[in-house]
């Protein structure tokens, strides 16, 4: 009887086909909740920005209010309402909490449910 020398290497079809399936089904999840944590990013950056507003400190709720929803259309923000946003003075600071889901649709009927929550500090 004589042994073969000839050892397989390498991932068979099946094997091919399966480490495909995973890295598609990665991609589309990234796809579809990457944007998602882009948008959240220029929503953070839009309510900083707001420092540089002069006399932010003396301006109304609603003057804060009409001027993030200015910024928020301008940047086509979809995913934050007014309802979102919570504007607290604290000790002459003003703080901006932003609480919201963004329920993204990733394949047929599977979602994912995606929650933010931050407080920003806007100062005098």
């Amino acid at each position: 009887m004589r042994k073969s020398c000839y050892k397989q290497r390498g991932l068979s079809y099946t094997g091919w086909l399966l480490a495909i399936a995973i890295v598609a089904v990665i991609s589309v999840m990234a796809f579809r909740i990457v944007p998602v944590y882009l948008q959240h990013a220029t929503v953070i950056t839009i309510i900083e920005s707001l420092q540089t507003e002069p006399d932010i400190g003396r301006k109304s709720r609603a003057e804060i209010r009409k001027l993030l929803a200015k910024r928020f259309n301008m940047n086509m923000i979809t995913g934050v309402s007014g309802q979102d946003i919570t504007i607290n003075r604290k000790d002459r600071r003003m703080f901006i909490e932003l609480n919201y889901q963004v329920k993204q649709p990733v394949i047929h009927n599977m979602e994912v449910l995606m929650t933010f929550s931050d407080e920003i500090e806007l100062g005098p």
